[in-house]
């Protein structure tokens, strides 16, 4: 049996931005919960989420969500730890940031949100079917 390989490219490379001064860092951001389905009566999603980062080595960083203000910064770490409760009806991106200038960008996780268009999805189940 012969296996298929995929390989998936992505031209964005978050460090791309990152100057002699910020030498390449592995870091990554997850969200919990990261996604929320809006049921048709919904207008946005009221949850706690809970946001933590890692590091490969300890450095300054704070944590942006789509605003130029951070939400939490923290000095010589290599994790981090934060809960939040959010309402909101658009999907928010979380992104670690270096503490100095807040333009380079280490690692990003989003809160996605997404709307159930049940109405425009169509059955699996044929309508005569009785199974």
């Amino acid at each position: 049996m012969a296996g298929i390989a995929i390989t998936l490219s992505i031209n964005a490379d978050p460090f791309e931005q990152v100057s002699p001064a910020f030498p390449r860092l592995a870091a990554e951001v997850q969200v919990s919960p990261h996604i929320c389905l809006l049921a048709d009566n919904n207008v946005s999603c009221a949850d706690r989420i809970r946001i933590s980062w890692r590091s490969d080595r300890r450095e300054s960083f704070c944590l942006i969500a789509n605003q130029p203000a951070p939400l939490k910064c923290w000095n010589n770490s290599d994790s981090g730890e934060l809960e939040l409760d959010i309402d909101t009806a658009e999907t928010i991106v979380y992104e670690l940031r270096d503490y100095e200038t807040l333009m380079v960008v280490f690692a990003r996780a989003e809160f996605k949100v997404v709307q159930d268009n049940k109405k425009y999805r169509r059955s699996r189940r044929n309508p005569w079917s009785f199974f």
